[in-house]
């Protein structure tokens, strides 16, 4: 994949970049022109990486969304920096003068300039969870997605016990041994290539062992956790299945529903309502959630216990 996002510096006021530290440098359109350019490396580097995150050609359309919020939120608030600069004065510069620097100019400048370094990872971080939550979609569910890991993990264990063994052999040539490992299933091509590499510092018919204990190890924890859990959101999803799942019902005035993709009990009201009713929902586990205007919970058997107790008293 080819990363064909272009950045647009329109919003970005050069002029003011380039006469905002009349008040801090002898030399500010020097200053300016190399704020301008580091500025601009700044924001492909950030493009950059933000990118090597998207791994499926479905992402991009996502990728290019955070880059215009990311982009548009940056040259803004870097107008702001540049306008609070060039409120700002240096002594060494206004000493002649007898002028005092302006201690409020240089702390909102401050806390501009504070807020501007905080805008990537703030948008690195929304668009990580961002495209964690599409790959569950895309992968039918967070179970789903976990199964497929499974699989995976396997398949690379199996690949790495496979390797070692053809490798260790003394009776098979370096060509044969990677004609072997061609045929393995969902072999990278890159490893293969590295395993070339790996041979061509090594005699014929010498026993190898290309992964070590520690990387099969690893490997076999990861495939032990993904298992466990599996195991356990199988066995609650059984667990609320004999208690009775919920879809959706009428609660004093709003609804409550289930969520099985995000795993969550929600309860939604079209206003604000009494306190007694919030109190009442505060009892029963379920926490406001200002992202998503809602009371929400996490989907368990204990959820479904309290919900349905909720239900029958009212």
């Amino acid at each position: 994949m080819n990363n064909t996002y272009n950045i647009d510096m329109t919003k970005y006021n050069t002029d003011l970049a380039m006469t905002c530290r009349s008040g801090i440098s002898f030399s500010p359109e020097k200053r300016g022109a190399y704020q301008i350019k580091t500025e601009t490396k700044y924001l492909i580097d950030c493009k950059d990486e933000l990118f090597k995150l998207v791994k499926e050609d479905t992402e991009i359309k996502l990728y290019n969304e955070v880059m215009d919020y990311f982009i548009n939120r940056y040259i803004e608030k870097l107008n702001e920096c540049n306008q609070a600069m060039s409120g700002c004065v240096s002594s060494m510069i206004a000493w002649p003068a007898n002028f005092k620097p302006n201690r409020r100019a240089n702390d909102s400048y401050d806390k501009r300039i504070n807020e501007l370094t905080e805008i990537f990872e703030t948008s690195k971080t929304y668009f990580t969870r961002r495209l964690k939550k599409l790959r569950t979609q895309e992968a039918g569910g967070e179970l789903a997605q976990k199964i497929a890991e499974l699989e995976k993990l396997q398949t690379k264990q199996d690949n790495m016990k496979a390797i070692n063994k053809i490798f260790s052999s003394k009776k098979i040539s370096n060509e044969d041994k990677i004609s072997q490992c061609r045929e393995l299933k969902d072999l990278p091509i890159n490893l293969i290539e590295e395993l070339k590499i790996v041979l061509s510092n090594k005699e014929e018919m010498t026993s190898l062992r290309v992964f070590g204990g520690c990387t099969l190890t690893n490997n076999n924890a990861k495939i032990k956790a993904r298992q466990s859990y599996i195991n356990r959101q199988e066995k609650i999803a059984q667990r609320i299945e004999d208690k009775g799942a919920i879809t959706k019902f009428e609660y004093r005035g709003g609804e409550i529903v289930q969520d099985l993709e995000s795993q969550r009990i929600n309860i939604l009201f079209d206003g604000k309502p009494s306190q007694e009713i919030i109190n009442e929902v505060k009892s029963h586990g379920f926490k406001w959630s200002p992202r998503f205007s809602q009371w929400t919970r996490k989907l368990t058997p204990n959820a479904v216990y309290s919900v349905r107790r909720m239900l029958q008293a009212v």
